[in-house]
């Protein structure tokens, strides 16, 4: 059992979150930002977690889920983008604070806190340190995020644009819901004009989710039902199968992506 404790009653100890990829093998979803969604689904499956508090847009980062490993077979990331929530991984914003050591919490057994080794969480005069104040920014936008994609999940409900993840053995702790390519190719020019008048970030959200189809594993996609009751091979998300891996990319260093 998790005991979360706003970062100030450990300011005297440090904080070591390690390297990209560093997270429990355990972690299957975390949260996604509306800053970094297009980005976020270039490398991992965008999914609706739901839970006791409602339905949640993230991201499916789990070994079990991906198409593509994450690490090298000599450990180097090969992850490209690494998401918000893995960068503060296991950090959280607690709420509308503009102190980062009241407005971030963490479980105060982590394994990233030492007496000795990672990052100062204050400074010599007691206020925080200049990356606890960026993990606090990118908390917040994390925090955000979820009242602003919450009209948007309830649009894709509604338009029955969204599907579970094929029942696994042992089953799921969580059940996640995906794009549903089928549905998309059957919604009407009017549904979904409809949508777009209310909020153009529910299509952007469910185009982005088509595409990051292409990061989920191929088992791991939606099945659709054939007419003898068996199962037709997993849906693909055909506007996007294009063989990105193979194209020469570059992106621009600036304010978006900062390499430093």
């Amino acid at each position: 059992m998790t005991h979360s404790v706003p970062l100030r009653e450990l300011a005297g100890r440090r904080l070591d979150l390690g390297q990209a990829g560093t997270w429990p093998e355990d972690l299957a979803w975390i949260p996604v930002s509306a800053t970094e969604l297009h980005l976020a689904a270039r490398s991992f499956p965008l999914a609706v977690r739901e839970s006791d508090d409602g339905p949640r847009l993230g991201l499916l980062v789990g070994s079990a889920y991906l198409a593509q490993p994450l690490r090298s077979a000599s450990g180097a990331w090969r992850g490209g983008y690494q998401p918000i929530g893995l960068r503060c991984f296991p950090l959280s914003a607690s709420g509308a604070t503009g102190d980062p050591l009241a407005g971030l919490t963490i479980d105060a057994d982590a394994p990233c806190l030492s007496e000795t080794d990672g990052l100062p969480i204050v400074d010599e005069a007691g206020r925080p340190t200049r990356p606890i104040v960026e993990l606090h920014r990118l908390a917040t936008l994390l925090a955000g995020s979820v009242d602003v994609f919450a009209p948007v999940l309830d649009h894709l409900m509604i338009a029955g644009l969204l599907a579970p993840l094929p029942a696994t053995e042992p089953p799921d702790q969580n059940r996640f819901l995906v794009a549903d390519a089928r549905a998309f190719d059957r919604l009407d020019g009017p549904a979904l004009g409809a949508m777009a008048r209310v909020s153009y970030l529910s299509v952007d959200v469910a185009m982005a989710g088509l595409f990051s189809l292409q990061a989920l594993r191929p088992d791991r996609r939606p099945q659709a039902a054939r007419a003898d009751g068996a199962e037709a091979p997993a849906q693909t998300a055909r506007a996007f199968d294009v063989p990105f891996d193979d194209l020469a990319l570059a992106l621009d260093d600036g304010e978006l992506v900062p390499f430093g």
